[in-house]
């Protein structure tokens, strides 16, 4: 009776958040302890997924700089032909190129998050720190296993734990939670933009 947390989802990534079924059965809700008023879930839910869109971006730029800092730490550690393999210029080309677009990203998010606290609408840039913030997490995160070398594949830098996390945006574009069906009508409505917002913004 009431809600019920199953089976919890072993994942690729993202391990420390729990991924869980949630069952609703008989569940009651007294008319006084819903949140924004009645009949005004949908709307709540797609203010929530706009901004869902600034945070999934920061989270995917800090994964970004994360795996970069660590990696490219290790090519200087890391020698071959008597010297660092940072100091080879082929490896400095990869390396400038994510750098630049870590800070491009970066910008993106900033400029987002500017917008929503000026109350402006933000919708547009906010999709776009996400789509381009999510490009550049799983583009840094594969590059810098490259750049550690077969180290680079096992856990002993973790590096490779910024590439797995990374992989999650292939496959959600909103919070999970946001799924829930509160009556057929509203599911439908909020399922139709959400594949509205994959096609176009992921």
């Amino acid at each position: 009776m009431g809600i019920q947390i199953t089976k919890k989802e072993p994942k690729l990534g993202i391990r420390a958040a729990s991924t869980c079924t949630l069952n609703f059965e008989d569940l009651k809700v007294p008319e006084e302890n819903a949140i924004g008023g009645i009949g005004q879930g949908y709307k709540m839910a797609i203010e929530v997924v706009n901004e869902a869109r600034i945070g999934i971006a920061g989270q995917m730029l800090g994964l970004a700089q994360g795996a970069f800092d660590k990696a490219v730490t290790y090519t200087y550690e890391r020698n071959q032909f008597g010297q660092p393999i940072g100091n080879f210029q082929g490896m400095q080309f990869q390396i400038a190129q994510a750098a630049i677009e870590i800070e491009a990203a970066r910008l993106l998010v900033y400029n987002a998050v500017r917008r929503k606290e000026e109350g402006k609408n933000f919708m547009k840039e906010a999709a776009m720190a996400k789509f381009y913030s999510c490009q550049v997490a799983q583009k840094v995160a594969g590059s810098s296993i490259e750049w550690a070398g077969a180290v680079g594949f096992t856990r002993e830098t973790g590096i490779e734990k910024f590439w797995r996390d990374s992989k999650v945006v292939s496959h959600l574009s909103v919070p999970s939670a946001l799924l829930l069906n509160t009556s057929a009508h509203q599911g439908r409505n909020l399922r139709r933009h959400i594949q509205y917002s994959a096609a176009n913004y992921r």
